[in-house]
């Protein structure tokens, strides 16, 4: 079942916030090939993972020029379009909360409930996370929310 390292082939907790560490703009390594290439890219760009020019930063403040309260809006979206798990509420709480940045579990209700489900996985659906990246992954889901 296990595609690679960091990945569960059902939409379980390791899947979804692999997914939203993507749309929040950061590296995610739910497939070691395209985690190598996009590390080996940022590392040649001396880019951050989010695209922005920058030194490298392994402190609070670095994380936080990446992870505003835009980029916790898109990681709302994204949950609800994919159908994640429940726990990436409690994650995306305590990593905005670390930040600084302000969100609250009714952001999650406000943002989220217009959202349309796009994805059928494992647990509760027919396919499998396999099959997900084939039909093009979180970038397909992304441009039909847009």
């Amino acid at each position: 079942m296990i595609r690679s390292r960091g990945h569960c082939n059902t939409m379980g907790t390791a899947s979804t916030m692999a997914l939203l560490a993507e749309a929040l703009g950061t590296i995610a390594a739910r497939d070691r090939r395209r985690c190598r290439r996009r590390t080996a890219g940022c590392w040649r760009r001396r880019t951050r993972p989010g695209g922005w020019p920058s030194r490298w930063s392994r402190t609070t403040a670095g994380r936080a020029q990446v992870l505003t309260a835009g980029s916790f809006r898109n990681a709302i979206v994204a949950l609800a379009a994919i159908g994640g798990s429940t726990n990436a509420v409690v994650h995306l709480l305590a990593i905005a909360g670390r930040l600084g940045v302000p969100l609250t579990i009714d952001d999650f209700d406000r943002i989220g409930s217009g959202v349309p489900l796009l994805v059928d996985l494992q647990p509760a659906g027919r396919y499998l996370m396999e099959d997900f990246h084939r039909a093009g992954g979180l970038l397909a889901v992304l441009r039909e929310v847009a």
